[in-house]
């Protein structure tokens, strides 16, 4: 595969499952196998933006940083809150 290709199966794969974490994206065995640095395209989709990344850190594990992949036309809205 091109990497134009993996980059497009990567918009694909988060097509089909709205909210995916990063990490499943980057395990995925079908990603892996093509040689190219998945954490690198999908920066590369999001400066594109053709995917948008929601990064957040846990207060247990404030020393990690997670996200979640959505399409671009994805309304997010941010609800609730704590005290901090």
């Amino acid at each position: 595969m091109t990497r134009e290709e993996v980059k497009q199966l990567i918009i694909d794969l988060v097509e089909m499952v709205p909210g995916c974490k990063t990490i499943s994206l980057c395990s995925m065995p079908q990603l892996i196998d093509n040689g190219f640095d998945i954490a690198d395209l999908i920066d590369e989709l999001v400066e594109e933006k053709k995917l948008i990344e929601v990064e957040y850190i846990l207060q247990s594990m404030d020393y990690r940083r997670k996200s979640i992949l959505f399409t671009p036309k994805t309304l997010l809205k941010i609800v609730g809150g704590g005290d901090d």
